[in-house]
């Protein structure tokens, strides 16, 4: 599965990732139509995709602070488009996977803090 590396969901992913067409494909209108009919993610992307991404970020979180922070970012305005286009009151079971992973990073409090 390919997306868009124009998306808005594009920050969770890296160019190292495979999962992004090549750039002289992109740029082709007939070729980037073809591949919006064979499944090219532009509008969405599924859950499995998201709970895979926010697996990533403690990995990513202790190696490039500012990209993670992207990619969380991109990871919950993602969550919140999905929740939305959601049936009221139904979340899929894979969204349900997000509550066991800790991807939104939390700073110690610092020794000697006052409100401890």
């Amino acid at each position: 599965e390919l997306v868009d590396p124009q998306s808005e969901f594009a920050t969770m992913f890296e160019d190292t990732d495979g999962i992004f067409p090549s750039a002289l494909v992109c740029k082709s209108g007939l070729a980037r139509d073809a591949m919006l009919k064979l499944g090219l993610h532009y509008v969405s992307v599924p859950w499995e995709f998201v709970v895979e991404r926010a697996q990533t970020i403690i990995t990513l979180f202790n190696k490039e602070y500012i990209k993670a922070m992207k990619r969380i970012n991109c990871i919950l305005q993602t969550i919140h488009t999905k929740i939305v286009q959601c049936t009221i009151g139904v979340v899929p079971s894979e969204a349900k996977k997000l509550m066991s992973i800790s991807f939104l990073p939390v700073k110690k409090m610092p020794e000697g803090y006052p409100l401890q």
